[in-house]
């Protein structure tokens, strides 16, 4: 069921090329979108929030407005990149989740922003 969830999460999210994808993310994502990829991973959206570095105030402002910002949606969708290579590699969702807290360090830094400082 979640991998199924995962599909609908990427599909919704991928665009038909990298010009689509910008535009996308220019114009902010649905907040429909971030709840698709919250039930994919059964997180409750305070701590996706949090693994996204999104205040709970402004979730619920983008909750009521019904879209995400440029750089909300940027997240979203690295976020839910990381979670398909990740279940690709482990072989499904349930065993990707158990790795979640790979994806923020306690500080809020992202393990990608680390290995691209190095």
């Amino acid at each position: 069921m979640r991998t199924a969830t995962l599909e609908k999460t990427m599909a919704s999210i991928k665009a038909k090329n990298p010009h689509e994808l910008i535009r996308r993310i220019q114009k902010g994502l649905p907040f429909s979108d971030l709840k698709v990829l919250q039930d994919s991973i059964d997180m409750p959206f305070e701590q996706l929030a949090a693994k996204l570095a999104i205040s709970r105030s402004t979730l619920q402002r983008r909750k009521a407005a019904g879209r995400l910002s440029p750089d909300e949606s940027d997240k979203v969708i690295r976020f839910a990149r990381l979670l398909e290579h990740a279940t690709n590699v482990f072989g499904d969702v349930d065993k990707a989740r158990a790795l979640r807290c790979l994806f923020v360090t306690p500080d809020g830094v992202g393990m990608a922003n680390r290995a691209r400082e190095s």
